[in-house]
């Protein structure tokens, strides 16, 4: 369906595909040092990657202070059934 074909619908159309989703926002933040995630960071990569594969993961990346600088915390969207799932 194009674009055209999608504005010819109702919201509540356009909604449908969309309300039957579980997503669940997941903040992590680093509990030690910024010279801890640097130890962990590859293991934590290929955890996200996974779940990007098995459609667990809708979206992921790091969180940044007002400096511009990275935190070592990050957000996740994901999928799943449940709170527990997630």
């Amino acid at each position: 369906m194009g674009r055209n074909d999608l504005a010819n619908l109702s919201a509540t159309e356009l909604m449908a595909p969309m309300a039957g989703l579980s997503l669940f926002l997941v903040e992590n933040r680093l509990t030690g040092t910024q010279s801890d995630l640097g130890s962990h960071l590859k293991e934590h990569l290929l955890y996200m990657i996974e779940l990007e594969k098995r459609g667990a993961l809708v979206m992921s990346g790091p969180l940044y202070d007002e400096t511009g600088a990275m935190t070592g915390g990050g957000i996740s969207v994901l999928r799943a059934d449940s709170f527990a799932a997630a």
